[in-house]
C-alpha cells in the first residue's frame, strides 16, 4: 500500500508536479528550489521508509553485507562521487540540497520497486499515465493552461503548441513517447482495443506537442524494442562483434558528416539555440576536465553561477540547462564523473538485460526501449540526476525494473558483478539455478 501510494506519488510529482499552473518560467527552479515538491516529496520518503523499511531483500540475494545495501551498487557508487562532488562545488549548500532531493527520489522507487514487483509496477504506472493523459486532453478546455504560452527569454514558434498540464511542451512530450512504450510492448494484461486507443490518442498529443527530440527518439526506440524482441541470450556471444562492428561504423561516418555537424555547431539559429550553449559548456569541461563545478552547481545557482563568466545574455538569464544531459554532467562533475554515470544508468542496466536468460522477450522489448529513449532524449534535453524531472524518474524506474527482473534470472551478469567486486569466488549474490533432478539409486545386481 504505501509503496503503491510512494510510487504513484512520485510520478504525479515529475509529470503534473506542483507547477503545472504557473508557467514554464516559475517550474524553472531557482536556488532555493521549489519548496512544495520538496515538502511533499520528504512526506513520501517518509512514509515509504517508516512503513517498508529502507532495504528489500529481492530474490537471488543470500545474507550478505549486499543484501543490505539499498540501492544497487552501481547506483551507490554514482551517487557516493556526486556527494564528493559537494565539497567542491561553487554552491555546496545549494549543491547538497540538489544532491538529497536526487539521491530520496531514486530511493523511492527502487524500493518501491522492489516492494511492489514487476507486474504490479507496470500496473500502477498504466493507470498513473491514463490519468495524466486525459487531464492533459481536459487541460485543452481551459484557457490559458493546455497551450504552450510565451515566456520571457522562450521561443515564440513554440506558442499555442499543445503542453497539458505540464510546464513545458517538451516535458508533455515526454510523457506521451512514455505512455506509448508502456501500451505498445509488454501489454500482456492490457486489452488490445485499450491498448490502441491509448497509443492513438498519445501519438495525437505528441504530435501537437511539437516535441521534436521525443518524436524522434521515439521512433527510434519503438525499431529497438522491436529488433531485440527476437532476441535469445543464446546470442550473447555476438554482442562484443555486434557492437565492435557498429562502433567501426560509427568512426567510419564521422569523417562524412563532421563537416555538416561543423556548420550545425556554428549557426546559432540552429537546434533552437542549443548550438549557442554547447560551446560554452565545451569551453568549462576543457578548463575544469576533471572536477567540473559540482554537482547541481552549473545553472541557476544565482550571479555565481559559472554561466555568467561567459555570457550574460538569454542563455544566462533563461536558460535551465544545457540541453545535453551529458554535457551537464561533464560540466558539474567532470569527465570521471560522467563516465560513472554512462555505466550505472546505460551499459550495465543493459548488459544484465540482454544476459539475463529468464527475463521475457516482451519484458526485454519494452525495458531496453525505455532505457535507449532516456539515452537519446538526453542528447538534446537534460534530465540525468536532475532530481524529479520526467525522464530522470521514468529512467530510474526502468534500471530498478531491470534489476528486480534480472536479480531472479539466471545469467552471465551475476558472474561479472561478482567479478567486478572482487568476490567471484565467495559472491553474496547467487545465481539462480533450476532445481535439481533426483535421481533413482541404482541397486547391486544379484
Amino acid at each position: 500500500m504505501a509503496a503503491g501510494f510512494a510510487l504513484i506519488g512520485v510520478l504525479l510529482l515529475a509529470t503534473v508536479g506542483s507547477s503545472s499552473f504557473e508557467g514554464f518560467e516559475a517550474a524553472l527552479e531557482s536556488a532555493k528550489g521549489d519548496i512544495v515538491r520538496q515538502l511533499l516529496l520528504g512526506t513520501l520518503f517518509l512514509v515509504l521508509l517508516g512503513v517498508a523499511g529502507p532495504v528489500a531483500m529481492l530474490p537471488g540475494h543470500r545474507r550478505g553485507w549486499l543484501s543490505w545495501l539499498p540501492l544497487p551498487v552501481s547506483i551507490i557508487l554514482l551517487l557516493v562521487y556526486c556527494l564528493i562532488s559537494v565539497s567542491w562545488a561553487i554552491a555546496p549548500a545549494v549543491s547538497l540540497r540538489r544532491f538529497i532531493f536526487t539521491a530520496m527520489v531514486i530511493w523511492i522507487l527502487f524500493r518501491a520497486v522492489a516492494e511492489l514487483g514487476y507486474d504490479r509496477t507496470l500496473q500502477l504506472v498504466r493507470w498513473t499515465l491514463i490519468v495524466v493523459l486525459v487531464a492533459n486532453y481536459a487541460s485543452l478546455l481551459v484557457p490559458g493552461v493546455g497551450l504552450q504560452p510565451d515566456s520571457p527569454g522562450g521561443d515564440p514558434s513554440v506558442v499555442g503548441n499543445w503542453r497539458g498540464l505540464l510546464p513545458h511542451k517538451n516535458l508533455a512530450g515526454a510523457v506521451c513517447a512514455f505512455t506509448i512504450l508502456f501500451f505498445l510492448f509488454d501489454r500482456r494484461s492490457v486489452p488490445p482495443y485499450l491498448s490502441v486507443a491509448l497509443v492513438a490518442a498519445s501519438a495525437i498529443f505528441l504530435y501537437f506537442s511539437q516535441s521534436k527530440t521525443s518524436q524522434g527518439i521515439l521512433f527510434v526506440a519503438i525499431l529497438t524494442g522491436l529488433v531485440i524482441r527476437p532476441y535469445s541470450t543464446h546470442y550473447r556471444a555476438l554482442l562484443g562483434p555486434l557492437l565492435f562492428m557498429t562502433a567501426g561504423l560509427l568512426l567510419l561516418l564521422v569523417p562524412l558528416y563532421i563537416e555538416d555537424a561543423s556548420a550545425l555547431l556554428n549557426d546559432p539559429e540552429a537546434l533552437t539555440g542549443r548550438s549557442q550553449i554547447w560551446p560554452i559548456l565545451l569551453t568549462y569541461a576543457s578548463e575544469h576536465p576533471l572536477t567540473g563545478a559540482g554537482f547541481g552547481s552549473f545553472w541557476q545557482i544565482g550571479q555565481e553561477g559559472p554561466i555568467w563568466d561567459f555570457t550574460s545574455g538569454w542563455i544566462a538569464q533563461y536558460a535551465g540547462h544545457g540541453h545535453n544531459g551529458y554535457l551537464d554532467m561533464l560540466v558539474t562533475i567532470g569527465a570521471p564523473g560522467l563516465a560513472i554515470v554512462i555505466v550505472a544508468l546505460f551499459l550495465w542496466p543493459a548488459m544484465r538485460l540482454l544476459l539475463s536468460h529468464a527475463i521475457s522477450k516482451d519484458c526485454r522489448a519494452l525495458l531496453l526501449s525505455l532505457l535507449f529513449f532516456c539515452a537519446g532524449h538526453n542528447l538534446t534535453e537534460t534530465s540525468l540526476m536532475d532530481r524529479i524531472s520526467v525522464v530522470q524518474v521514468f529512467l530510474m524506474l526502468t534500471i530498478a525494473l531491470i534489476y528486480v527482473q534480472s536479480q531472479a534470472s539466471p545469467g552471465r551478469h551475476h558472474q561479472l558483478r561478482g567479478r567486478s567486486l572482487g568476490l567471484f569466488a565467495r559472491s553474496p549474490v547467487r545465481q539462480p539455478v533450476r532445481a535439481p533432478v533426483r535421481r533413482r539409486p541404482v541397486g547391486r545386481p544379484r
